[in-house]
């Protein structure tokens, strides 16, 4: 007996100390090695070069997992396939994780419906999805989520590195993480600076409008400016003569696209969608002024503009028929790619025009539309697909938000601080130098945008209520109806929504949303 007794101490020392052999080498494998050389066991290494405390638990990792990801196809979901030294992001996750991951593509206009009958159905389709974060409150609220928090460990997303607006309002529900950022919209107001420092056009402005030709700073001004650039084929533009028809502004005016070009105009006047108590206030003063201008700058846009969504835009702009226009942030690297830009090296940026409020200029930025990951709440595999989401998040998106054939913008700070990469990475691709100093311009004002913002409505229902404010502006713009009756038909159904889905409910939701803002600094 005391033999088996010794027999068996010593197999137990022998297996305790295989198992740490073991342990010891899984651990090795998935330490990386910083670019300094030092290496941690969670790849990550402090400015001091200290092990960081959240280790990378690729443990948690099953090789061979298959993880579908749900996102609208094309240009955004592109950044899975864009090469990173050589290899797309789905192959490298393959290699450093053994995760497959499989998209499922949809149309852009269908995400929503889509993803909104799968959660209804309930069959656990889909491990991680991809869509806007106006919608995470909805979807959070219902109990189609799951909460990422418990799976921050398995790789680092660095959370710390998203700039602060979008890390709480894309990231966060109910004091956890429940998504990670995959595109940073923002809108920025977008001119031609050769038009600006031409001294023929200079001249002939500030003989017409009294004062220099700048960058608009108000709405006042940008109508001005799109007035004055507004030319007929045959006349000349900074001394060329047209072969075709110049104007002065591009404007978001189609069905479904009206909302975005309506804020834009309504923020400036200190617009917000509700009081603390619900009240709609789409119909105040600043929403006249708001719906009045659209009709008026649309004067200074192609005939047929109220068909126009993005891509229109987009392309007129590039294609130099347009001499400014609001749009999101990724119109900037898009002017460097050959295949649609004429107008490389020419665009300027700023912020959205704003007023003159006692003497003082104010102005907010609108952060519509945007993108982010989340876990759904049937997934079979959360920590696969979360390794996906905190990748693409945190290491692919440096690339793919610095490539011309990807929509997504920046939403990083570790981005929007380092003009000298996006400069080479568009002066790589485009085959040209791109001034580091225009990347500079362009993440200051991108950054300057975000802390300045005015964010999507966020609660549930949010796409009913801005689907009934796109519906009546579209009808007062093209004449149905006059400013004042749209605007006051908003309100009304806005109220019915509002009933309809519990008002005490959304209520509350609503004053715990304008309470992060005010957090933020984004409101007062």
């Amino acid at each position: 007996m005391k033999k088996i007794g010794i027999i068996l101490s010593i197999a137990m020392v022998i297996i305790f100390v295989i198992t740490m052999v073991f342990t010891g080498c899984k651990s090795e494998a998935v330490t990386e090695t910083t670019a300094a050389g030092e290496t941690t066991a969670a790849g990550e290494t402090t400015a001091a070069g200290e092990t960081t405390a959240a280790a990378e638990t690729t443990s948690a990792i099953t090789p061979g997992t298959k993880v579908v990801v749900y996102c609208d196809g094309g240009v955004n979901s592109q950044p899975f396939k864009i090469l990173i030294d050589g290899k797309s992001a789905i192959d490298r996750i393959k290699e450093e994780s053994g995760i497959e991951v499989v998209l499922s593509e949809v149309a852009e206009a269908d995400v929503y419906s889509k993803l909104k009958n799968e959660f209804v159905a309930g069959t656990g389709a889909f491990d991680l999805v991809i869509y806007s974060p106006y919608l995470l409150t909805e979807f959070a609220n219902l109990g189609n989520l799951m909460s990422m928090q418990d799976y921050l460990s398995v790789r680092d997303p660095k959370m710390d590195d998203i700039i602060e607006s979008l890390r709480e309002l894309y990231c966060m529900y109910n004091g956890e993480v429940y998504g990670l950022p995959y595109d940073g919209d923002v809108h920025l107001y977008y001119y031609r600076k050769d038009l600006i420092e031409n001294a023929e056009e200079q001249a002939n402005f500030k003989t017409k409008y009294g004062y220099d030709l700048a960058v608009p700073q108000t709405w006042d001004q940008a109508h001005d400016f799109a007035e004055f650039f507004t030319r007929k084929k045959g006349e000349k533009l900074a001394g060329e003569t047209l072969s075709a028809d110049f104007f002065g502004n591009g404007m978001l005016l189609a069905r479904g696209w009206s909302r975005y070009e309506f804020m834009d105009h309504f923020i400036a006047y200190g617009g917000q969608y509700f009081d603390e108590n619900l009240n709609p206030l789409i119909n105040s003063e600043a929403g006249i002024k708001a719906l009045d201008e659209l009709i008026a700058m649309s004067k200074f846009a192609p005939e047929g503009v109220l068909s126009w969504g993005y891509s229109e835009n987009r392309g007129a702009f590039l294609s130099n028929q347009l001499a400014s226009m609001i749009l999101w942030s990724d119109l900037f690297k898009f002017s460097y790619n050959a295949d649609e830009s004429s107008v490389a090296g020419k665009v300027g940026l700023s912020h959205i025009p704003g007023s003159m409020v006692n003497g003082e200029l104010y102005y907010k930025a609108t952060m519509p539309f945007g993108r982010i990951m989340c876990l759904t709440a049937t997934t079979k595999h959360p920590a696969e697909a979360f390794y996906v989401a905190s990748y693409m998040s945190e290491f692919a998106s440096k690339y793919f938000t610095s490539d011309p054939t990807c929509a997504e913008e920046p939403f990083r700070y570790s981005q929007v601080d380092d003009p000298q990469f996006l400069a080479d990475y568009l002066s790589d691709f485009s085959d040209t130098e791109v001034p580091v100093a225009d990347c500079a311009n362009y993440y200051e004002a991108v950054k300057n945008s975000f802390e300045n913002g005015y964010p999507d409505l966020s609660i549930p229902g949010a796409n009913q209520y801005m689907d009934i404010l796109d519906l009546n502006i579209n009808k007062a713009l093209i004449g149905d109806v006059t400013p004042k009756d749209a605007l006051d038909e908003i309100v009304k159904e806005w109220n019915n929504i509002s009933d309809s889905l519990g008002f005490d409910n959304q209520k509350a939701i609503w004053q715990a949303q304008i309470d992060t803002w005010e957090k933020l600094g984004l409101i007062k």
